[in-house]
């Protein structure tokens, strides 16, 4: 068994207990939250005994807040632009239409380039060829004269 293998196979099962300990703090938040009318993680993982997690957790949530607000912001400052959806919609059609046109005449010079140079090749073979056919005709002519 590869040792890529049994990677995959600890990954998978990792991420299965995972799950599943989620799945776990999931129903006890959800209790707590019948009880007290408020959702939260923390009592959960206080009463499942993972207590000393909860800075840590804390200190996750937060960052992924941070990382929503930037993205936010980030949508806003499209929607900012002033121009509307539609227009930002055509001037991408139009540049994917544009480079897929630039592609092509890419793709067409190469081709033409091949072909320019199988033509070389034909003719320096056919060159070739000629010289040998007409260096063995001399060759004939020489011998009959011995």
């Amino acid at each position: 068994v590869s040792f890529t293998l049994l990677l995959k196979q600890r990954l998978l099962i990792s991420m299965s207990a995972a799950n599943k300990l989620i799945a776990i703090i999931l129903k006890v938040a959800r209790v707590f939250r019948s009880m007290n009318n408020v959702f939260s993680f923390f009592p959960a993982l206080e009463s499942l005994g993972f207590g000393s997690y909860i800075t840590e957790v804390k200190e996750v949530l937060q960052e992924c807040k941070t990382v929503a607000l930037k993205r936010r912001k980030a949508s806003s400052r499209l929607e900012n632009l002033g121009i509307p959806e539609e227009e930002l919609l055509r001037q991408q059609q139009e540049l994917f239409a544009k480079a897929r046109q630039q592609q092509a005449e890419l793709a067409q010079q190469e081709w033409l380039q091949m072909q320019q140079a199988a033509q070389q090749a034909q003719l320096a073979a056919a060159s070739a060829s000629a010289s040998n056919q007409a260096g063995s005709s001399q060759d004939e002519d020489d011998e009959d004269d011995i």
